[in-house]
């Protein structure tokens, strides 16, 4: 369900000033939200960056298992390419 059929729901059961109260209060949580992704995407893409330089110039080294920092790197990659995904 995408926004705007929210909105429509929203809209069958308020009425007026109500509803503008709604809708703005909704719109600002989006919005807020938004950032928030848009800033996890560019740390995780940082983070990213980061770890493969720190691999490339012998100042990172991936760890061995069992260590569950191996699945950080992966993880992180997944992550960006959802959201990539989303994006479009």
């Amino acid at each position: 369900m995408n926004i705007n059929d929210r909105l429509d729901i929203l809209k069958s059961h308020c009425f007026g000033k109500d509803l503008e109260d709604h809708v703005k209060a909704i719109r600002e949580h989006i919005e807020e939200q938004d950032a928030i992704k848009t800033e996890l995407y560019e740390a995780c893409k940082r983070a990213v960056r980061f770890i493969n330089n720190g691999m490339e110039f012998g100042y990172v080294s991936m760890p061995e298992k069992p260590d569950s920092a191996i699945d950080t790197l992966p993880k992180l990659k997944v992550i960006i390419e959802k959201v990539e995904a989303d994006n479009g």
